[in-house]
């Protein structure tokens, strides 16, 4: 029997059929699916969802279709299974890795996380790559961003990264992180006075009421251990000077802001008690979040 025969024929037209309906039925499954959800996210998911499972029957089917003419191509695709297993390693791996990702819940899209040493938000997730919206680093020095802003760059890295590397998710389950904002004070200045300023201005900007709210809300779902809310000045004084070290609590996507006028905050009330800095004001955020910190 050749493949042309009728009834291979017959297969094939089905096959396109196969195709074509549950093409069809992804999309308004999805759509519908998706309308009667409130969430975003879980509207986002439910297409997926919709398109992956028709995939899979579609896949059963044709399988069903084809299976009595699978006799003639046993030995073809026993010459070519082992060079295909080779090839597919990184496939699989990422296809894996979209397990991992989704029935983990490492993240989801809107996250902020750091994957394959790459920092952004995550805008979409598919069975082998995830995608991020770069942002800026301040300690990259191949980054034009120097604050935690986007950069305008899409990068894609392969889901098998998720089991070769750490994955941080600055915003699983607690969309603020814990930073801080240093001054260095010489000793013979009013650094006790430099210190009330700092207070006063870290107190001004921050608040920590929304992020008590959801650290109570993450320590009912995991074992989170308390830490501490309230803005607070360190002092760490060295041979000539007095290191000033505010940390707090603040939203995730603010930091730059927040930085910005604390930096302006700090330095007209220093200027007007008369207190120099030994150096400018650093006003990086750090790459990850501290011990601390639920996202860590």
């Amino acid at each position: 029997m050749q493949w042309w025969d009728e009834p291979n024929v017959l297969r094939a037209a089905t096959s396109v059929s196969v195709i074509l309906l549950s093409g069809l039925a992804s999309f308004v499954v999805g759509r519908i699916v998706s309308a009667r959800l409130d969430d975003g996210y879980r509207a986002y998911y439910a297409r997926k969802v919709a398109r992956y499972a028709f995939t899979m029957l579609a896949i059963v089917i044709l399988i069903f279709i084809w299976l009595p003419f699978g006799g003639q191509l046993l030995g073809a695709l026993a010459i070519v299974s082992a060079g295909i297993a080779f090839a597919m390693q990184e496939v699989i791996g990422a296809f894996a890795g979209w397990f991992n990702i989704t029935l983990g819940r490492i993240f989801r899209v809107g996250d902020r996380i750091k994957m394959g040493g790459v920092h952004g938000d995550v805008i979409d997730i598919s069975l082998m790559r995830t995608k991020l919206m770069e942002i800026g680093s301040a300690v990259d020095e191949q980054s034009w961003v120097k604050g935690r802003q986007p950069t305008g760059r899409v990068v894609t890295v392969s889901n098998k990264r998720s089991f070769t590397d750490p994955v941080y998710n600055y915003s699983d389950l607690f969309d603020f992180v814990w930073d801080e904002f240093v001054i260095e004070v010489p000793q013979q200045q009013d650094w006790e006075q430099a210190r009330t300023i700092l207070e006063a201005a870290v107190a001004k900007e921050t608040s920590v009421g929304d992020a008590r709210e959801l650290l109570w809300a993450a320590r009912k779902k995991l074992p989170i251990p308390s830490a501490e809310m309230k803005p607070r000045v360190y002092a760490s004084p060295d041979a000539a000077n007095v290191v000033l070290t505010a940390r707090y609590v603040l939203p995730l996507r603010t930091a730059r802001e927040v930085k910005d006028k604390l930096t302006t905050d700090v330095h007209a009330e220093l200027a007007k008690a008369g207190i120099s800095l030994v150096e400018p004001t650093k006003v990086e955020l750090s790459e990850t979040t501290t011990d601390e910190s639920p996202s860590s």
